[in-house]
């Protein structure tokens, strides 16, 4: 009965984090108005499935 309680609450926690590292950067108010994800390093919003060298991709997790 333990083991059971500590898979289910093992499969909430990695849900749960693994929806916390989903989590698009927040845009600043002048970049709001865009639909991408915001990349601080350029300081822009760049369209989903940008691919930028060398930063990384950019996705959408639905």
């Amino acid at each position: 009965m333990v083991s059971k309680i500590f898979i289910i609450s093992l499969v909430i926690c990695m849900a749960n984090a693994a929806t916390w590292m989903g989590m698009l950067p927040k845009k600043p108010k002048q970049l709001a108005h865009k639909e991408g994800c915001y990349v601080e390093e350029i300081n822009d919003v760049v369209p989903f499935g940008t691919e930028l060298k060398p930063i990384g991709y950019c996705y959408r997790i639905f």
